[in-house]
């Protein structure tokens, strides 16, 4: 993951045979997408062996590892888990001191940077702490945008002992504007539909609504104690407390095409075309708002 600078599980999965990654098709609401063998399996991903229910877009900044599990596994995962799971192992404390910062910079504004902080408190007591800020746009489009940070302090008690306990805290919000792309243009007489960038409109034009967000929270808190008695006897118990919330609003120009018709000026094709048609016929399309949480984000006007 280091070598390919994954920055999210989604592109953590992208090499793994047999797992496919939906990208918004059908505009769906959810935030990670995953088929494994051609079975959904958005409700199968696990953060270190607890389902993580949550619908968002899961940064890859508090990650260790990695691991697919492929064919049916209800008997180990529960019912409906029938292509496989996913399960992510975080970042815990050891018995070093080690600080590691990291820094990247690309085009259409993305920066982002991490940091993943180890410091020895006792014999056997650790904290470490990882946290990641990242902002990112889209080469030639205006207006689209997402930023994203994260915090994950854990402290862990009787390390390399045969009792130990750690307490984990993930925090990460992200606060994006979601891109659906250029409307699909349609020349008076013509049966195909070709992008509008096609006709001269530039591919930078934000077709949305200002209002238009992807604003996501997720709060996950686990309390993980584990006594060895002997090589063959362990005992452990996890409990954790999960706190998600989302708001989502999103809109498509779904065509822009040149029918005779009562109402309005269709400026699609006026522009496009050059024509003034008696229709209005560029479609609005979208979804929302889906709102999983007590408030509203705060909405900015921006320029459309």
């Amino acid at each position: 993951m280091r070598q390919q600078g994954v920055t999210s599980l989604e592109q953590a999965l992208r090499n793994v045979p047999g797992i496919t990654i939906a990208i918004g098709e059908g505009g769906t609401l959810a935030g990670d997408q995953f088929k494994i063998r051609g079975f959904d399996a958005k409700d199968d991903v696990y953060l270190d062996g607890l389902r993580d229910f949550g619908a968002y877009s899961r940064d890859s900044f508090n990650y260790e590892e990695v691991q697919v599990l492929q064919g049916p596994s209800g008997a180990m995962f529960g019912r409906g888990t029938s292509g496989g799971a996913i399960n992510t192992i975080s970042k815990s404390p050891f018995l070093e001191n080690k600080i590691d910062f990291d820094g990247y910079i690309g085009n259409g504004e993305y920066y982002r940077a991490l940091g993943d902080v180890n410091y020895v408190l006792g014999d056997d007591t650790a904290v470490r702490v990882t946290a990641m800020v990242a902002h990112t746009g889209v080469v030639d489009r205006d207006i689209v945008k997402s930023d994203r940070w994260g915090i994950a302090p854990t402290i862990g008690f009787g390390l390399g002992t045969d009792t130990s306990f750690t307490l984990s805290l993930v925090h990460q919000h992200d606060d994006r504007i979601p891109d659906y792309g250029l409307v699909i243009a349609q020349r008076p007489g013509s049966i195909i539909g070709e992008p509008a960038s096609e006709y001269g409109v530039p591919r930078k034009t934000f077709t949305a609504y200002n209002t238009d967000r992807d604003v996501s929270t997720a709060d996950l808190i686990t309390g993980r104690f584990n006594h060895r008695f002997n090589e063959m006897f362990t005992v452990s118990s996890d409990t954790r407390v999960g706190i998600y919330s989302r708001y989502f609003q999103y809109t498509t120009v779904d065509r822009c095409d040149f029918t005779t018709g009562a109402g309005g000026t269709n400026n699609c094709s006026t522009v496009l075309f050059g024509a003034t048609p008696t229709a209005a016929l560029a479609g609005i399309g979208g979804g929302g708002p889906y709102d999983q949480m007590a408030g509203h984000p705060e909405h900015h006007d921006r320029p459309c």
